[in-house]
């Protein structure tokens, strides 16, 4: 379960982020079915930031230039992705405490992206990006 189109259908994002502990302990729940069942090494990716996506961004169009950050980006909804990156992380981390011997990793897919659209002009030109 994740952070879809769906949830933002006529909700505000204050709505939406009700639903992160939900989601959260969703993705917690699975991922101590498959360490129940027998995993040794699980990878538990992060929410990308969805402000930068090209489907939200057109979704969520905003002629404030202050709903946007340096990358151009949606601030409001890359916020929402790091409160369920940061709400999976301290869930992993209890996890790792209650399965020492399991190697539970967290893929940071927001910042990964992050970096790649930061660094994105080198090469490109603006009007590419």
């Amino acid at each position: 379960m994740t952070i879809t189109m769906h949830y933002f259908k006529e909700k505000t994002i204050a709505e939406v982020q009700s639903y992160v502990p939900y989601i959260v302990q969703k993705i917690n729940d699975a991922t101590r079915k498959m360490i129940d069942h027998g995993a040794q090494t699980v990878i538990v990716p992060g929410y990308l930031p969805i402000g930068c996506l090209p489907i939200y961004l057109t979704a969520f169009r905003s002629d404030d230039p202050m709903a946007y950050d340096e990358l151009k980006c949606l601030k409001g909804l890359n916020n929402l992705a790091m409160l369920h990156n940061d709400n999976l992380q301290r869930a992993l981390k209890q996890l790792r405490k209650e399965y020492p011997d399991v190697t539970i990793v967290y893929a940071d897919y927001y910042t990964a992206l992050q970096w790649v659209l930061s660094h994105a002009p080198l090469g490109f030109e603006e009007k590419s990006l």
